[in-house]
């Protein structure tokens, strides 16, 4: 059994529309696959609930199976003004900033297997 990292990553770039992406880290993260479904809300403002919900399936594209699957959150910086959110839009930036510690996800994965 291996053990792998996933980070998950969001940018909010404008009203209504955002580029989400997910990337593993560490010694198998060419083994495993995350696929983003749902992002919510996606734009996050300081008035909000304080919470973001993703929705995603993650899969072992390896012949080993993999456990101990971690995860975390990383947002970019705020953006406080619309020239900042135009620019944004224009050329998305690396999310580079820790929101979450790493969480476990259930379960181990067999080769080829999802969830």
């Amino acid at each position: 059994m291996f053990a792998a990292i996933l980070a998950l990553a969001a940018t909010a770039v404008g009203v209504g529309a955002s580029t989400a992406q997910a990337e593993t880290t560490g010694a198998y993260s060419s083994r495993l696959a995350f696929r983003l479904a749902e992002l919510n809300p996606v734009v996050v403002t300081a008035d909000g609930s304080g919470s973001v919900t993703l929705v995603g399936r993650y899969t072992n594209t390896g012949q080993n199976p993999i456990d101990d699957i971690e995860f975390r959150f990383q947002r970019g910086p705020a953006l406080t003004t619309s020239a900042a959110a135009r620019s944004e839009v224009k050329k998305p930036s690396q999310p580079s900033e820790v929101v979450t510690g790493f969480r476990p996800l259930p379960g181990a994965l067999e080769a080829g297997d999802s969830t």
